[in-house]
């Protein structure tokens, strides 16, 4: 019965990180590449910045903006302010005369605030991005030259993490963005559909937007709302966003849980898009690259336990044994290290993995056991919290 064990929790920690990625580099090189062509019709853009009391970064964001390489007759600039209370709202209006809009509202929530953006809007092509992010100048344009293909629905930007003085966070979380927008370049060209794209930057068809429910999350219901409706939804990997990260790891654990248990509860509550029949694909995806990687942790602790017991069977599993063993040593070194805000270096990796599969799992039960509020919280000031403790 242990053996049995096992091996299923290693196939199942197989399939999660190693049959799914393996497996789709395998399709991809029997599809057809997906190469936008160069912009000739220029559509319509609004581009939406989400903020709530963004005052510390909203005025170099907006300065980034204006630089984008897109005509400014075709590209509407909207700040939608979710009852800011700090200098955001006063900031954003020093900018109207420049052509970009203020959406004031009420405290409503990310979501909310977003679907009352898109009906503001009306442009062709709607495009989200956060107040901290800076896009590199002809991001905007390699994103819209897809939809000159009347297959794509959506296409996701590329977050790039640690790259220039400004932009900070940890190693690990470089490693892990890193491996993440590979894997959506792969399932781009392989399945024309990612599970996983994020609010740094993103554009869909403003027909396929359809009101989200508030307390659901915005950018991975997006996702799955225009694949259902048979679009294609890609990755663009030179549309560049470099995004800041967190400086202190434990605010990562904070945000890994916040997103799996947004994303978890938004997928069983629109449990349709599970429904093999109707979208076998996105099934396929769904379970293997969010289900099973969020219960990942489920699968990679036991096997500790379960190898010791069998180490005195076979080499095998006395070397799997010794081998896991090292790895929760150095992971469980590293998270001391960590709590002393010491480089981690080799020690970074394995505890950054022992971390984030665990917060997945945090936030996977919590989806089970409360309902999101639809409210957002600015990781830099919980950063800043940690750092002056």
């Amino acid at each position: 019965m242990v053996e049995i064990l096992f091996w299923i929790c290693l196939a199942l920690l197989l399939i999660t990180y190693l049959w799914y990625p393996v497996s789709s580099v395998l399709i991809s090189q029997f599809r057809k590449k997906i190469v936008a062509p160069p912009l000739q019709n220029y559509p319509t853009v609004s581009l939406i910045v989400a903020a709530h009391n963004e005052e510390s970064v909203i005025q170099q964001k907006l300065e980034n903006l204006l630089k984008l390489d897109y005509p400014k007759e075709k590209l509407h600039i909207i700040v939608a302010s979710d009852g800011s209370t700090d200098r955001t709202n006063e900031i954003v209006k020093s900018f109207q005369d420049k052509g970009i809009e203020l959406l004031e509202c009420p405290r409503v929530g990310k979501t909310e605030i977003l679907n009352r953006a898109v009906q503001a809007s009306s442009s062709e092509i709607v495009v989200f991005t956060d107040a901290d992010p800076l896009l590199e100048k002809q991001s905007l344009k390699r994103i819209i030259a897809h939809f000159s293909n009347p297959k794509v629905g959506m296409v996701c930007g590329n977050s790039i993490y640690g790259k220039g003085e400004q932009f900070t966070g940890t190693e690990q979380e470089s490693v892990y963005w890193n491996f993440e927008n590979w894997l959506k370049f792969t399932e781009s060209r392989a399945y024309r559909l990612l599970v996983g794209g994020i609010g740094d930057l993103f554009a869909a068809r403003r027909e396929l937007l359809d009101k989200i429910p508030p307390f659901l999350n915005h950018d991975f219901i997006t996702q799955l709302m225009v694949a259902s409706k048979g679009f294609w939804v890609l990755f663009e990997p030179t549309a560049f966003a470099f995004a800041q990260g967190s400086k202190h790891i434990r605010t990562e654990y904070k945000r890994k849980v916040r997103i799996v248990f947004q994303s978890a509860y938004s997928l069983f509550w629109k449990i349709e898009y599970l429904n093999f029949f109707r979208h076998p694909l996105m099934t396929y995806q769904l379970f293997v690259h969010k289900i099973l990687r969020w219960s990942s942790f489920l699968f990679f602790f036991p096997l500790l336990p379960l190898s010791y017991f069998l180490k005195e069977h076979s080499s095998f599993y006395f070397l799997f044994f010794h081998a896991i063993a090292l790895f929760w040593i150095i992971g469980i070194l590293g998270g001391f290290l960590s709590r002393l805000n010491l480089r981690l270096g080799v020690f970074g990796l394995p505890y950054y993995f022992i971390l984030v599969t665990f917060a997945a799992l945090h936030g996977l039960i919590k989806s089970f056991l409360v309902k999101p509020k639809g409210m957002w919280e600015i990781e830099r000031q919980s950063d800043s919290t940690i750092t002056n403790q």
